[in-house]
């Protein structure tokens, strides 16, 4: 039977339990397996506070009707009968305290990359690449991020279609298609990005024609603007741009990239541009004048009061547009030139990533329910969430926003150094909000400390 905990079959679960483990014949590769009713338990987060427009990634059950738990509960039906396993969430856990101790109480963790950051560098986790069963090149999962995330072939997390997080926490760019008519008339934002003449040089062009003062003198959220955005837009436009602080050969050998040209360039200029009041309303300026969470709010209102041609936003966050009556579209994040090949889309933190702790009873059965959950999810969970949510209900304009939306998502990464340099999205955000373009004396003075932060974090990686 396999997959037991502690000596016992553990109870419960958020859908029913299927009697028995049928063969499948529905295109996975993963073979079936009864497990008994086995308890199989998620380390889990709940979506509350600055989350709560994600949705819950594992627990349903047949009472939900909305799209996404719907979609959720159909998924883990299959898993259910496929394995006879009872799947269930454990929000409760401190997991550091639980894997140092031994315990062998989660199967799995669905977290995001901080969370998991302490338990990863402690070696609490499995090279996912040493397990049976997964096929990251598939496109359940979500390309670009095995690649991002591995480090001299170990993997320790990894993110795709069952991640709801993740599909919420893709960078993407909304236009206002009135002011689109009105400001900048005859302009196929879709053609630009089809053409790959979609760039941050062709966006600023646009926005320009977008700015307009509404009469009383001062530049302030009561005017018009080409541009949204608050400071998170120079971490996106520096990944969107092609730019990395860490890269690999071929070998899988790291090279760390603090202070190239093309960084100070890709800075300068997003700095530049955040600052110029007659184009950006710059969310930050007004943080505290409004309800919490003002920095967003003030330009989601812009944008739908149609003051705002260009709105940069995680995908999630266009639930906040869903009421908004004017249509609108949605295209990736400009490259930063025509030489550059590939539109890019910057993971942002909120993502989720699935991982598989030292201490997992069975570590086979998390691989086959793991890499299962990803497969079922693709043509349910990840449809429910792109198909119907966010290409039909929040973004107006039905298939070519979809195709873009495919493009948002064909290309998505997440870059190391940033995440293990955890004061490095402070420091350039600020520089941000203080009109601050001294780049290269800020990577001058910090290179040091973070090459040896870096070389220390990535220590136990490299060791064989």
């Amino acid at each position: 039977m396999g997959c037991t905990r502690g000596g016992s079959t553990p109870s419960g679960s958020s859908g029913e339990e299927s009697t028995s483990a049928p063969e499948t014949s529905d295109g996975s590769a993963v073979p079936a397996h009864d497990y008994g009713g086995y308890g199989f338990s998620f380390a889990d987060t709940e979506a509350t506070g600055a989350k709560s427009h994600f949705f819950a990634e594992i627990s349903a059950d047949a009472s939900d009707t909305d799209t996404i738990p719907a979609s959720v509960y159909k998924r883990n039906e299959r898993l259910v009968s496929k394995y006879n396993i009872k799947l269930r969430s454990n929000f409760e856990i401190n997991l550091y305290n639980s894997l140092t101790a031994g315990e062998d109480i989660v199967d799995a963790v669905i977290y995001d990359p901080y969370a998991l950051k302490g338990v990863m560098q402690d070696g609490l986790l499995v090279d996912l690449n040493t397990l049976n069963y997964f096929s990251f090149d598939s496109d359940w999962w979500m390309k670009g991020i095995a690649e991002s995330v591995s480090i001299k072939d170990k993997l320790y997390m990894m993110t795709g279609s069952a991640n709801i997080r993740t599909l919420g926490s893709t960078q993407a760019l909304f236009f206002n298609k009135t002011v689109t008519e009105d400001r900048i008339p005859g302009t196929d934002i879709y053609k630009l990005v089809d053409d790959g003449e979609w760039t941050l040089d062709k966006m600023l062009e646009l926005a320009a024609s977008a700015g307009a003062d509404n009469g009383d003198g001062v530049w302030d959220e009561k005017d018009s603007y080409g541009l949204a955005f608050n400071n998170f837009a120079l971490i996106s436009f520096f990944f969107s741009s092609g730019c990395r602080f860490i890269t690999k050969d071929d070998s899988g050998e790291l090279t760390y990239d603090f202070g190239s040209d093309r960084q100070i360039e890709v800075l300068t200029k997003t700095v530049n541009f955040l600052n110029d009041q007659t184009m950006t309303l710059y969310g930050e300026r007004y943080a505290d004048k409004y309800q919490e969470n003002g920095r967003v709010y003030v330009l989601t209102d812009a944008f739908k009061e149609n003051r705002a041609l260009f709105i940069n936003n995680l995908v999630s966050n266009g639930i906040l547009l869903r009421n908004m009556e004017t249509e609108y579209g949605v295209v990736p994040q400009p490259k930063y030139d025509t030489a550059q090949k590939d539109y890019v889309t910057f993971l942002h933190g909120n993502a989720s990533y699935f991982a598989v702790p030292l201490t997992a009873p069975d570590k086979d059965c998390s691989a086959r329910i793991i890499e299962d959950m990803a497969y079922y999810s693709r043509d349910t969970v990840r449809n429910a969430y792109i198909e119907i949510v966010v290409k039909q209900k929040y973004a107006v304009d039905g298939a070519d926003s979809a195709r873009m939306l495919d493009i948002v998502y064909g290309n998505v990464i997440f870059d190391m150094g940033y995440f293990a340099i955890g004061s490095i999205d402070g420091t350039l955000r600020k520089m941000a909000d203080n009109n601050d373009t001294g780049f290269s004396s800020m990577f001058a003075t910090n290179i040091n400390q973070w090459e040896r932060l870096l070389n220390n974090y990535f220590r136990p990686y490299l060791e064989d």
